[in-house]
Order: structure tokens, then C-alpha cells, then sequence
């Protein structure tokens, strides 16, 4: 854990200690225990047990309008500050939020994890968290959400950049309903990167604006009483900054991904121990270099039992496939997801 979250988490660690002494704060958590066993054995042991990951999040109301929120997430080499923020909503259509947390960009990162409907997150999550334009950091973000028709929702913010010169990052992400079962939303990302350069004038060197952009949808409609289905999906394109020497002016190839997922939800009413049954499939392709066109794949199929609302199993095949003549493989996973 670096310095600047060391600092974090003593500051927020202090404002929720004084909130719980006023009796409000509220704790909650989720863990996810797997079996994986593994077609790549080059990745570690063929099979074995893991904590994918455990959390525990505090949150309290320190007036009306405001809350603060701290999640730290324990994994075997130690703990790990993932969100410490402050909320703040100066009117009933507007909030602003401060600290580090996720950027407003693309569905594959914003999704919550028990929200997925499969056990990965796609390779457009992977690919834009490694560029910056999505994951977690620190800095400011505004959510506005008028009462208009479509019910548009606007979150815009700006955050510390990639690496460790804090360029500023800029995002933008708009969500509207045109019907009740159905959301469609776009995202906007923009960066700079720069590093020390005792040649220029200044001593530090930028790159010109780095831009990626996606556009996602969810439906989700009850079939009948005991019967749902959701599906959704998210294209991505932008620049992969990192596969060229932007800062000294270098042009970036473009990078382009796309995923969709469905997921069956069969109530069941009248099975003692038993909530529901769920079948999902789930398919994402990444070209990290458009310009060269290797494309890497990934076909999930997926079933699940759901215990309760707050306790399921979920197994399922990963296969991935390479189109530059890596050899593909599958992993079969089984996971089981709790949150309290």
C-alpha cells in the first residue's frame, strides 16, 4: 500500500471511528472463494483453492446531505484501501463525490462485482485499467441526474492520471432509459502522460491528449413472475498509448474490444434452500493494435445456483483463443460468492 492510500485510509480510518462512536455507521462485505483448474499451466499450479477477494465497507452519514465511505479489500499479501470517499449532495439532482474511487468511463470497470453475470470481468476491463482510462484513482467527480424524459444520468469528473507525474485525467459518462427495461450509455476518457526531460526548457516533457471511448447496453426484463433475463454488452475503442513513445510525439496505434453477456434467471419459489437457478453466457474480444489485427477471445458459459440473495455458486468454462497462433486453452472454475 503506497504512501498517499496510507494516508487515506488513517484520515477516513479517523472520520469513521468518530461516526461510529455516534452510532452511524453501517458495515457490509462480500467475499469470493474459487477452485480453479487451469488449461495454461505455464500460469502457476494446474489446479488449486484461492480468495479471489475479500471486503469489508464502512459507510456513515455525517449530516443529511453527506457520507463517507471506506473499502479495504484483504488479499493473502495484505490489505488493500479501495475506495475512500466523501459524498456530498447539495441538491436533489446533483452529487458530488471526492476521494479515490471508480472513474465514470465504462460498464466493464463500473459494474459491481456481485452485479456481472459471469465470473470474469471481460477483456475490455483488463486492457483499459492498464491505460488508465478506467479502475480506480484519486480526484473529483459531479452526478447530475435531472427529472427528464429518458431520466439521463451525467457523472463527469476529473482524476490524477497514470504513472507518477499526475497528469490530469478527464471523464465522461451519460446513461439514459429510452424504455423501462432498457439503458444505453456512452463514455468519454481523456489523458496525458509526461516524465522528466533535462533537455527541455522546463525539464518535463508531455504528450498531446490521449482519448479512448465506449458505449454499452443493459436490458433486463422479468419473462414472466418467476423468470428474467439481462443482457448486455460494451464496445471500446482508443488509443494504446503504452505500444508507442507518445511523449516524444510518436502516434499511438488504436486499440478496439467489444463484450456481450446474457444471463437466465429461474426463480424457485417453493425449493427449500434454493432462491434460483441461473444460465449465462458470456463472449469478449480484445485487439490490443488494430493496425496489426491480432485479436485474443474469451467464451464463457456459465450455471449458477443462488442460495440466497446474498450467497451463490457459480461454475463455469473460460475458453480462450488467440488469433496469432498462440495456443488456445480453457480453465473450469467453480466460485462462491457471499455478501453481508
Amino acid at each position: 500500500m503506497g504512501c498517499s492510500h496510507t494516508r487515506f485510509l488513517a484520515v477516513f480510518a479517523l472520520v469513521l471511528a468518530a461516526a461510529s462512536a455516534a452510532g452511524a455507521l453501517d458495515l457490509s462485505g462480500q467475499a469470493y472463494l474459487r477452485y480453479v483448474d487451469r488449461g495454461d499451466v505455464t500460469c502457476g499450479p494446474s489446479s488449486e483453492f484461492l480468495v479471489r477477494r475479500a471486503s469489508v465497507t464502512a459507510e456513515a452519514n455525517l449530516a443529511d446531505n453527506i457520507s463517507v465511505e471506506l473499502e479495504v479489500e484483504t488479499r493473502p499479501n495484505g490489505a488493500h484501501l479501495k475506495d475512500g470517499l466523501v459524498t456530498w449532495l447539495p441538491w436533489e439532482q446533483v452529487e458530488l463525490t471526492l476521494g479515490l474511487f471508480k472513474k465514470p468511463f465504462c460498464m466493464a470497470t463500473t459494474t459491481s462485482n456481485w452485479r456481472l453475470l459471469s465470473v470474469e470481468r471481460p477483456l475490455a476491463h483488463g486492457l483499459a485499467s492498464d491505460l488508465g482510462f478506467s479502475g480506480r484513482s484519486v480526484g473529483a467527480m459531479a452526478l447530475f441526474a435531472p427529472s427528464m424524459p429518458l431520466d439521463p444520468e451525467l457523472s463527469v469528473g476529473v482524476f490524477n492520471g497514470p504513472g507518477s507525474d499526475r497528469e490530469r485525467l478527464y471523464t465522461a459518462l451519460l446513461e439514459v432509459a429510452p424504455f423501462s427495461d432498457l439503458s444505453i450509455g456512452a463514455g468519454f476518457a481523456s489523458l496525458r502522460v509526461g516524465e522528466p526531460d533535462p533537455m527541455q526548457p522546463s525539464g518535463y516533457i508531455v504528450s498531446d491528449r490521449l482519448q479512448a471511448m465506449s458505449s454499452h447496453f443493459r436490458f433486463r426484463k422479468w419473462i414472466t413472475g418467476n423468470n428474467r433475463l439481462t443482457v448486455e454488452g460494451e464496445f471500446m475503442r482508443g488509443d494504446n498509448w503504452r505500444e508507442a513513445d507518445v511523449i516524444y510525439g510518436q502516434e499511438p496505434p488504436s486499440f478496439r474490444t467489444c463484450w456481450f453477456s446474457g444471463l437466465f434467471e429461474r426463480r424457485l419459489r417453493d425449493v427449500p434452500g434454493i432462491r434460483s437457478l441461473e444460465a449465462g453466457l458470456s463472449w469478449s474480444s480484445m485487439v490490443p493494435e488494430t493496425d496489426r489485427d491480432e485479436e485474443s477471445t474469451v467464451f464463457a458459459p456459465m450455471l449458477g445456483v443462488l442460495v440466497t440473495s446474498n450467497a451463490r455458486l457459480r461454475l463455469t468454462l473460460i475458453n480462450r483463443t488467440f488469433s496469432d497462433g498462440t495456443q488456445g486453452y480453457s480453465d473450469y472454475m467453480a466460485e462462491v460468492g457471499v455478501r453481508f
